[in-house]
């Protein structure tokens, strides 16, 4: 019905679940199912923005004539790109889980929290958000909400982002999704260790972290040579 592969590889996932838990349940003895093997694909890697095309979308970002707006968007913008958040993480902060100047509670996938550092740059750049805001804020109220007071939608910055895409004459790739693997490969160009990612992505496998290998292997190649004992340069 032209599903691609990796919509059949997840579906047949989902049924050898299901089936699964049919055969601990006892409501069916066994099925041949659980031993289809699923189709191959191809995977997609991650395709970060340069720094240039970032700074582009910030600028353009700062168009807009009410100020705590302004100030909404570059920093749900700057929490995905400084540190690897994705857009319903960064959507789904209350204003409890920034008390800290060094620390954010983010409410991963998952139901699971993780702790990230932050910059007391960026807690007093979202602080001076909060206090332009024409609306009363509680612990349990939402950090980034439309200008109506209610939680922000993820939709408004997919279109944001959108629109600035067409705009700047950006990649397709540019998501908002797309910053977090920016953050991600930013990190790994710089011999920030693979486990140290991974908390911070929130990835529960590290194989998941590992593809960011690939993005950057050119980069990984030049420090073997320059910092490895046996590389060539050495010899």
């Amino acid at each position: 019905r032209g599903a691609n592969p990796r919509t059949n590889a997840r579906n047949l996932s989902s049924i050898k679940s299901f089936v699964s838990f049919l055969i601990r349940k006892k409501i069916i003895s066994n099925s041949k199912i659980i031993s289809l093997s699923a189709p191959k694909y191809n995977v997609s890697l991650p395709r970060p923005l340069s720094l240039n095309q970032v700074d582009k979308i910030i600028n353009s970002l700062k168009d807009n004539s009410k100020v705590w707006v302004v100030k909404r968007n570059l920093s749900i913008i700057l929490l995905m790109w400084g540190f690897g958040l994705r857009i319903n993480e960064v959507l789904n902060l209350k204003l409890k889980d920034i008390k800290s100047k060094d620390i954010i509670t983010v409410l991963g996938k998952g139901g699971k929290d993780r702790l990230i550092p932050i910059f007391s740059e960026i807690y007093l750049f979202i602080e001076s958000m909060i206090k332009s805001m024409p609306f009363t804020m509680g612990l349990e109220d939402y950090v980034f909400v439309g200008e109506k007071g209610k939680k922000l939608h993820p939709s408004i910055i997919q279109k944001k982002i959108r629109d600035l895409r067409v705009k700047l004459s950006l990649p397709e790739n540019t998501t908002p999704h797309s910053f977090r693997h920016t953050f991600a490969t930013q990190l790994l160009n710089n011999r920030v260790d693979l486990r140290s990612i991974q908390e911070l992505l929130g990835h529960e496998s590290l194989s998941s972290t590992q593809k960011y290998t690939e993005v950057t292997s050119g980069r990984l190649q030049e420090v073997i040579k320059n910092f490895h004992p046996r590389s060539s340069r050495k010899l």
